[in-house]
């Protein structure tokens, strides 16, 4: 099957002046043609 959507090796930090958040951490991902998903974080799913 053919990837429509592939991720590899993704990070992501938030900086604020206190601190730092690790959002993403070496994450990778492959979404085939026909596959459906939903991405849900902390504030919820409508990003």
């Amino acid at each position: 099957m053919v990837a429509h959507i592939e991720l590899r090796n993704v990070y992501k930090t938030f900086q604020s002046k206190e601190n730092s958040v690790e959002a993403l951490k070496d994450i990778s991902l492959v979404i085939n043609q026909k596959d459906f998903y939903g991405i849900i974080g902390m504030s919820g799913a409508g990003k």
